[in-house]
């Protein structure tokens, strides 16, 4: 709003008019563009259920602020899973939002992205369709990737990198795998670069990948 009514100001200014009459135009006008820019959020927030897992750890830790971030932008709500403990309560609130005829998208990190595909599978089986799945450094303990086992996901997208656990650039405590599946193309983003690790993924994904669901 603020280089709105800059602009407003100065564009009135360069066409002979008065600087302040073209600052309030400009400042309306931004106002204005701002509110619809809310109202259209909130009606698209009505019309999707949106989980986000958070990974091993505190809150504060690793990703998963940045996590919150993209989920509460998108209406969503944060959830926890330790090895299983806690999906009754993402299962239920997801489906209850799926009867409603709400689409369902689902953003875990770390052992929350673990979740994310092991919560995925299970609407699957149940007959509950999956719009978007994205997942953050799911990792596993013997190596292997995550498969999605059912036709109930419309797109998948992963980030993972898989640079040494232990380097001179500093500490990564994890590496990530791929998801894959037979009935969809998940993208894989393979971002195994040195500034890269566990901990910052999300945050590296947020600023340099143009999904709309990160902004």
């Amino acid at each position: 709003m603020f280089f709105g009514t800059v602009s407003g100001g100065l564009s009135a200014e360069l066409t002979g008019g008065n600087f302040w009459q073209g600052a309030a135009t400009g400042l309306t006008v931004s106002a204005l563009n701002h509110v619809a820019h809310k109202v259209h959020t909130s009606i698209q927030n009505s019309k999707r259920i949106v989980a986000g897992i958070y990974g091993a750890g505190f809150d504060e830790s690793g990703g998963n602020p940045t996590l919150e971030k993209i989920v509460n932008d998108r209406g969503g709500k944060m959830f926890e899973s330790d090895w299983g403990y806690g999906d009754q309560e993402i299962l239920d609130y997801l489906e209850a939002g799926y009867n409603e005829g709400k689409s369902v998208e689902i953003f875990g990190y770390s052992r929350g992205g673990n979740a994310a595909v092991r919560i995925t599978n299970f609407l699957g089986e149940r007959g509950v369709n999956v719009s978007l799945l994205v997942t953050f450094d799911p990792h596993s303990l013997t190596g292997g990737s995550f498969q999605l086992l059912y036709n109930n996901v419309g797109a998948a997208i992963n980030f993972y990198q898989q640079n040494p656990t232990s380097a001179i650039w500093g500490d990564n405590p994890f590496v990530g795998q791929a998801v894959k599946s037979n009935y969809i193309n998940v993208k894989n983003h393979f971002a195994t670069y040195f500034w890269v690790g566990h901990v910052n993924i999300v945050r590296f994904a947020y600023e340099n990948y143009d999904y709309g669901f990160f902004k």
